[in-house]
């Protein structure tokens, strides 16, 4: 078997390459990315709810949960908190933190990523205790035995307060941004912060200009998920050459050099696994500019700064398309 043939695909139509799907009452859950690595990073799928389902009210005691909308819209309770949220819109959940969920429309997209959870084979187990042990599903001390195993505990459901969703600190409204950053060609917005990963990683809103190219031309050890949630990019990989649309994942396995172009204006693009302290890096290039902007016209100065915070981009460029 090849090595690729061990690899997730690298580039996920998400209605086409479901590595597995778990049918419900109330939703139907297609897997898309494995859990990878000691933390379990980048399990991805997408859940599709028929409207008023919900989630009842709960928290974990570990893992990360990042939802994105991606079509149709939903209320969420946080912390007696409730909101509306609709496409674009993301919920970060830390160990801890009360949420439940109701989908108010019929087919919304409810885009789910998880860290320390292994999430689709717990669901998975559920299908196999409901199909081959229904006796065992009702039973209270069952359940409260795997819900232990599980780290999930559920609670009353609170009389919420509502609030506007900007004032929920779980919820991270399309278009707003725990810091924002530009530079030539592009701006980017950080939309989870590495202290609320536990120091994994960072996710990122970027908005590139048409024809803006990125360069990793090194074999480096992150493993790259970018959401392309409008428009298309071209991707070059070792012995990968694809265009990602609308909807569209790109999943970049580890030591996988590789070039992203953006195709069309309009793009807006979620970097889902930024290994790299890209918060840092922007906050230095930003303070160099304003002290020492010659200094950026120095690749091996900036390369410098890109380096000492694990960010391995070898080019970055601007080209007709």
């Amino acid at each position: 078997m090849s090595v690729e043939n061990l690899r997730s695909v690298m580039h996920i139509d998400p209605k086409e390459d479901v590595l597995y799907s778990i049918p419900d009452s109330d939703n139907h859950g297609d897997l898309l990315i494995r859990p990878q690595g000691r933390r379990m990073i980048n399990e991805l799928g997408d859940t599709v709810y028929i409207k008023d389902a919900f989630v009842p009210y709960h928290d974990h005691e570990n893992g990360y949960e990042t939802f994105l909308i991606d079509g149709g819209s939903a209320e969420v309770c946080i912390n007696k908190k409730k909101c509306i949220i609709e496409r674009g819109d993301i919920v970060h959940i830390r160990p801890y933190v009360n949420h439940g969920y109701r989908y108010l429309e019929e087919n919304t997209i409810w885009r789910e990523m998880f860290q320390d959870m292994d999430m689709y084979n717990c669901v998975e187990d559920k299908h196999v205790i409901r199909t081959y042990s229904p006796e065992y599903w009702e039973d209270e001390e069952f359940k409260a035995r795997r819900y232990t195993l599980l780290g999930t505990l559920y609670r009353e459901d609170p009389v919420p307060e509502p609030a506007g969703k900007y004032d929920i600190p779980a919820v991270r409204p399309k278009g707003w941004a725990i810091a924002g950053f530009e530079i030539d060609g592009m701006k980017l917005n950080l939309k989870v912060g590495r202290w609320e990963t536990d120091g994994v990683k960072e996710i990122w809103e970027l908005l590139p200009e048409k024809g803006l190219q990125i360069e990793w031309n090194y074999p480096y050890a992150g493993n790259d998920v970018y959401l392309v949630m409008e428009g298309a990019v071209h991707v070059k990989a070792d012995g990968h050459d694809f265009t990602a649309g609308k909807r569209d994942v790109i999943n970049i396995p580890p030591y996988y050099k590789h070039t992203l172009t953006v195709l069309e204006e309009g793009t807006v693009i979620y970097a889902y696994n930024v290994q790299s302290c890209l918060m840092h890096v922007m906050e230095r290039l930003k303070a160099e500019k304003i002290r020492t902007p010659e200094n950026l016209k120095d690749w091996g100065y900036v390369e410098k700064i890109l380096r000492e915070n694990n960010c391995w981009v070898t080019g970055i460029r601007k080209i007709t398309v």
